[in-house]
């Protein structure tokens, strides 16, 4: 019973780092700082404790994040809304613990 447990754990573990290098990439954002705030469990409270979520934001990669979100949702963004995006996409994917749904959900 329990490598059965620790197998789905590894399975489990190994998807999350996964999802995490997949959004490291797509906004271009340093993927060590996101692995960070994964790792440390933050609430909607504590997000941006000693700014560590503004730090990470600063690391996007801004046309990367638009050709991004373009993709995702199927036309051009202007920066500002790229912005948003930014914040809402990375806010709902830490406190989520890197759910995959968050990835793949279509902006309406």
């Amino acid at each position: 019973f329990i490598p059965i447990v620790l197998a789905i754990a590894a399975v489990s573990s190994c998807a999350r780092n996964d999802q995490i290098h997949q959004v490291s990439e797509s906004l271009g954002c340093s993927e060590d700082l996101l692995r960070n705030m994964m790792k440390a469990n933050v609430t909607r409270d504590n997000l941006n404790e000693y700014g560590r979520f503004d730090a990470l934001k600063n690391t996007v990669v801004k046309e990367q994040a638009q050709t991004y979100f373009a993709e995702r949702e199927g036309k051009n963004l202007p920066m500002f809304r790229v912005n948003n995006r930014v914040d809402s996409f990375l806010t709902e994917f830490i406190l989520s613990g890197g759910s995959a749904e968050v990835i793949e959900k279509k902006e309406d």
